[in-house]
C-alpha cells in the first residue's frame, strides 16, 4: 500500500505513513521483519553405558509420574506432633509466636509456613484456640438479640458515648447523649471530660425525671452503662436495662445514626478549644436536631414534633398539598400518591409488620439514616 500512494498518488513517503497512520518503526520492521531464532534443541537422558547383555537400570523419573511432595521431604508424625503439642501449650501466642520463640532458642523442626499448615489442618489456629480454649473471654454460644419496640414516646430510651476531639491530639471530650426510640428526640445530652458513671447517672436522672413513663433504656455494655450505681437508678424507678451484644454497634443504631449526622453536619468545628465551647456547641445542635432538622425515620418531619404529636398538622398540609398537585397534573402519576406517615410501632432488631426482618446495613439502618 506504501508503494502504491508513493508511485501512483506520488506522495512522499512520510505523507503515505500519515495518510495511513502508521509508524515509521512498524513500516520498516514489516518489510525488514526480524530473523527469527533457530529452535532450540531438546535434550534427551543418554543412559549409562553397560556392560554386554546387561539391561540398563531405569531412572527414578522414568516410567513415574510426577510426585506432588516427596516422601523424604515430608514431615515425620512425630515431628507434626511436636507442632501441634508446641503451639497447644502455649494458647496465647499466635503460630508465628511459637515458631519464633522456639527459633531464639534453637528448636528448628520445620519453615514457618509449614507450622501454619499444620496448624490450619488441626484448627488450632489463634481465632479458633481462643474459643476453645478461653470460652470465659469469648462465649462459643451467640449472644441473644436485643429486641425492643415502641409505640408512643417517651417509652424507650436509647443512648450511647461518642468522643469530641479537642485542640489536644489524644484528647477528646465525652459526650453522653440519649434519644427517645419513637420519636428519635435528644432527651438528654451532657459533655464530660471522659466517659465516667458519674455523668451516666446525671443523663439518665435527668432523662427519667422529663420521662415518667419509661419502661426501658438501651445501651452499649460499657463499664459506665453496666455499672452498679445505673443499674440500681434504674431499678429503683422500675426500668429495665437492656444491653447491646458484645462488638455489635448495630444494635444501638439508632444512636449511632445521631453521631453521624452531628459530626457530618456543615457547621460541625471538627475540634473543640475547650469543654466550655463543646457544651454550648452541643446544646445549640440540640435544639437544631430536635426542632429543625427533618429526619427520615419519621418521614420527614422533626422528633420535636412526632414526640410532642404536633407533626399530625404538617401531615395534613402535606396531604392537602399533594392532593391539589395531584388534581393539577394527573397525568404524572401512575395512581394516586399517599402521604407517607409516621410510623406507628418503631422496632429495634425487631420484625416489620409484613414478618421480614429488618437488617443494617453499614453499621446504620438503612431506614433509620437521618
Amino acid at each position: 500500500m506504501i508503494t502504491d500512494l508513493t508511485t501512483c498518488a506520488r506522495l512522499s513517503h512520510n505523507k503515505a505513513l500519515r495518510l495511513i497512520k502508521l509508524s515509521k518503526s512498524t513500516a520498516y520492521y514489516r518489510n525488514k521483519p526480524r530473523p527469527r531464532p533457530a529452535p532450540k534443541p531438546v535434550l534427551q537422558a543418554v543412559p549409562a553405558p553397560t556392560a554386554p547383555g546387561v539391561e540398563p537400570t531405569p531412572e527414578p523419573w522414568q516410567g513415574k509420574e510426577p510426585a506432588v511432595s516427596s516422601v523424604r521431604q515430608a514431615l515425620a508424625e512425630h515431628e507434626r506432633q511436636f507442632i501441634v503439642d508446641a503451639i497447644t501449650a502455649y494458647p496465647q501466642l499466635s503460630v508465628s509466636g511459637v515458631f519464633n520463640m522456639l527459633f531464639n532458642k534453637g528448636i528448628y523442626r520445620a519453615s514457618l509456613r509449614t507450622w501454619w499448615r499444620v496448624a490450619k489442618q488441626h484448627k488450632l489456629l489463634h481465632k479458633d484456640r481462643v474459643s476453645a480454649l478461653s470460652p470465659g473471654k469469648r462465649s462459643p454460644t451467640p449472644r441473644v438479640k436485643p429486641r425492643l419496640e415502641a409505640t408512643q414516646p417517651g417509652q424507650v430510651v436509647c443512648w450511647d458515648v461518642t468522643f469530641l476531639p479537642s485542640l489536644v491530639r489524644g484528647k477528646t471530650y465525652a459526650l453522653h447523649l440519649a434519644i427517645d426510640l419513637f420519636s428519635r428526640k435528644i432527651v438528654g445530652a451532657k459533655v464530660a471530660p471522659t466517659e465516667n458513671t458519674s455523668t451516666a447517672v446525671e443523663l439518665l436522672t435527668q432523662v427519667l425525671a422529663d420521662n415518667p413513663g419509661v419502661v426501658t433504656v438501651h445501651s452499649d455494655n460499657g463499664s459506665a452503662m453496666t455499672s452498679t450505681r445505673v443499674r440500681r437508678l434504674l431499678a429503683d424507678h422500675g426500668v429495665a436495662l437492656s444491653l447491646i451484644r458484645p462488638r455489635v454497634s448495630d444494635d444501638n443504631a439508632f444512636v449511632e445514626s445521631v453521631f453521624h449526622t452531628l459530626k457530618y453536619r456543615p457547621f460541625y468545628p471538627k475540634v473543640f478549644a475547650s469543654m466550655d465551647q463543646a457544651r454550648v456547641w452541643v446544646e445549640e445542635f440540640v435544639v437544631y436536631y430536635n426542632t429543625v432538622h427533618p429526619h427520615s425515620g419519621v418521614a420527614g418531619h422533626t422528633p420535636q414534633s412526632v414526640f410532642d404529636g404536633s407533626w399530625r398538622a404538617a401531615h395534613r398540609l402535606r396531604v392537602q398539598a399533594l392532593d391539589a398537585h395531584y388534581r393539577q397534573f394527573p397525568q404524572r402519576y401512575v395512581g394516586r400518591p399517599v402521604v407517607q406517615e409516621v410510623a406507628g410501632v418503631v422496632r429495634l432488631n425487631g420484625a416489620r409488620d409484613d414478618g421480614s426482618v429488618q437488617e443494617r446495613v453499614g453499621g446504620v439502618a438503612s431506614l433509620l439514616s437521618a
